[in-house]
């Protein structure tokens, strides 16, 4: 890592704080809030949408990283136009409130050439055996891709909780895959963190501000694209994504789980 990547990380920082403080002002003026109902852990009027921060600082770096020639061309195609759709159309949601049918079908549309443009879903580990799930890759990819951007929407809503846990995630990876030599994909996880950073600053309890669709379904995506592009550079380091990741697939997966069967008895 040179001073140069170390510059990018300092960047998203600042870069985050100063854009979710000016961003507050803006959400207050326009109404952009989440009212408290029965279900949320807040009280009052919460300005919401600052995701669309960090999401806009990362694409940024992102879009350094190949103007530099870090990362290859279809990399950077699969984070950077799936994460400005995803980042737009949360920010969108959080504004209007989007049917729930076309949010899935935008986020169906972009998985789907995400997957593609980063080869599909790659061989993995398994006991010693390597499994090439070949063209079911795909439809697993789909799936897998559509359930990460739902969990960690989930995550949402409480103070410091999906930044808190992004940013541990973040660096954790950050710091395997330098390990592994991938100083690219370690910088860019860094930013990410640092730029999460800057939001959690606002985000930390009492939360001042939430970050919205436009920050987890960006997460989400961002988060599943990294996990599959890791995977086809370092297949080891799937199993380590799972562990990381162990805590928001439980807990949204027992959360779901619940939800449902409070639903069939009644």
């Amino acid at each position: 890592m040179n001073s140069l990547h170390i510059v990018m990380i300092l960047a998203s920082f600042g870069a985050a704080m100063a854009g979710v403080f000016v961003w507050r002002s803006i959400a207050l003026r326009f109404d952009i809030v989440a009212i408290a109902n029965n279900r949320s852990l807040h009280v009052g009027r919460i300005p919401v949408g600052s995701g669309i921060v960090f999401a806009v600082v990362w694409l940024a770096a992102i879009a350094f990283a190949y103007a530099a020639g870090w990362i290859g061309t279809s990399d950077f195609l699969a984070l950077f136009i799936g994460g400005v759709v995803l980042a737009a159309l949360g920010l969108h949601d959080d504004a209007t409130d989007s049917p729930a049918l076309t949010r899935l079908l935008v986020h169906i549309i972009v998985v789907t050439p995400g997957l593609v443009w980063i080869g599909g879903f790659p061989a993995i580990p398994v006991f010693g055996y390597t499994v090439d799930l070949g063209w079911f890759g795909y439809i697993i990819g789909l799936l897998a891709g559509l359930w990460m951007i739902t969990l960690i929407n989930f995550m949402d809503g409480v103070d410091g909780m999906l930044a808190s846990g992004a940013i541990v995630i973040s660096v954790a990876m950050g710091t395997f895959l330098h390990l592994e030599g991938d100083t690219v994909l370690s910088v860019l996880l860094y930013s990410l963190a640092a730029g999460l950073c800057g939001f959690l600053w606002f985000n930390w309890p009492p939360a001042k501000i939430f970050m919205g669709d436009a920050g987890s379904t960006f997460l989400g995506y961002v988060f599943c694209m990294l996990i599959l592009i890791t995977t086809r550079e370092h297949p080891e380091l799937f199993w380590v994504w799972m562990i990381v990741l162990g805590y928001f697939f439980t807990e949204t997966t027992l959360t779901l789980v619940l939800r449902l069967m409070y639903l069939t008895t009644f």
